[in-house]
């Protein structure tokens, strides 16, 4: 290998990062094919596990949960909150749905087919259920993400991603030991605190920042980055994963 591969310089690291984020997607739509799927092969290509350009660091970890708690936020800022609750029975079919069968299925099979134990069964089956939005940016651009189906699918989506998450942290706390009554009081509590701080508080808070302080682009920029990660942040107190709270940021 080359000397200094893998990189572990952190600016280094980040100008490579911004790099591909900038190349990658011009370079496959100028094939008709998403951006996001470029910055995915991309990073796998410089990634460990093949150059091994790039190792996982802190510095990737950093960039990848930013990422991702910016991609949820972005996702939920474009959805039309009205048709989102006016259609949020759609959502809690879909997502129950989506997430049930597979959960229950897959369970059912690797506990009794790969002969895994419960906890086991119920994590090799929650990455089986969980779902993602990796076709979002399509979406996007096809002009489409207002539409009444689309709406209901990323809230089953997130539904299902919430639900999936919920069934890891509790597996990991009964490994652990720690499932009491306690615990199901706190990630309710968690959870009731995170929907009236992110629908009831964070609007009355921007709503005071844009009619009084708006006189600089700078400052509304650091105010929506700080609400989103906070919010985010929250939702990891809460017990639930940080893209939850970057989603209900954006609603």
């Amino acid at each position: 290998m080359f000397s200094g591969i893998p990189i572990h310089e952190p600016v280094l690291i980040f100008a490579l990062a911004m790099l591909v984020f900038l190349i990658s997607p011009l370079l496959f739509k100028s094939f008709r094919l998403p951006g996001m799927i470029g910055i995915i092969l991309t990073g796998a290509l410089i990634g460990p596990n093949a150059l091994h350009i790039l190792d996982r660091s802190e510095t990737i970890i950093l960039l990848e949960e930013i990422g991702i708690v910016y991609l949820m936020f972005v996702t939920g800022l474009e959805v039309n909150i009205n048709k989102f609750i006016e259609k949020i029975d759609r959502s809690l079919i879909f997502g129950m749905l989506s997430f049930l069968i597979p959960q229950v299925a897959g369970t059912a099979i690797g506990y009794y087919i790969l002969n895994l134990s419960f906890p086991e069964a119920l994590l090799f089956t929650a990455v089986v259920a969980s779902q993602t939005l990796l076709a979002y940016p399509v979406i996007k651009r096809l002009g489409i993400v207002n539409n009444e189906a689309i709406t209901a699918t990323i809230g089953g989506t997130m539904l299902a991603e919430t639900l999936a998450l919920m069934v890891l942290a509790i597996v990991l706390s009964s490994l652990e030991g720690s499932i009491s009554t306690l615990f199901w009081i706190n990630l309710g509590l968690g959870l009731i605190v995170l929907f009236i701080g992110s629908w009831f508080t964070v609007p009355r808070i921007a709503r005071w920042f844009f009619s009084n302080l708006t006189d600089e682009s700078y400052f509304e920029f650091l105010f929506v980055l700080a609400v989103v990660f906070i919010v985010a942040y929250l939702a990891k107190i809460a017990g639930f994963e940080p893209i939850i709270g970057a989603f209900l940021a954006g609603l």
